[in-house]
């Protein structure tokens, strides 16, 4: 199991579909490795995604970013590479990297 990944207070974990729970120890391990927690932000419980989200469909999580840029940069090539071609990453900067089971 992912032992340094941490949920915000409201977000919950306990929905996702088995893809993102085997995403999360692949997502922890990146983290640590550039000297940062992971923080989730959002699972399904927000109302700020579009209808069509897969937030909705429990195959997706929002990971809070860090300050520095440069760190952001590595981990998002290392999460695009450690969850590979079915998963989607999309870094929103300043905010936070969108990561999604999306085989098609």
């Amino acid at each position: 199991m992912a032992k340094n990944i941490y949920f915000r207070q409201g977000v919950y974990g306990d929905r996702l579909h088995d893809s993102m729970r085997k995403a999360l120890p692949k997502i922890d391990k990146v983290f640590p490795n550039r000297k940062q927690a992971v923080l989730v932000t959002s699972t399904f419980e927000s109302s700020g995604h579009r209808a069509d989200s897969f937030h909705y469909q429990h195959k997706a999580i929002d990971v809070k970013d860090t300050s520095n840029n440069a760190i952001n940069e590595l981990i998002f090539k290392d999460l695009k590479k450690a969850l590979g071609n079915d998963y989607d990453v999309v870094w929103h900067k300043g905010s936070h990297f969108h990561c999604e089971y999306d085989p098609d």
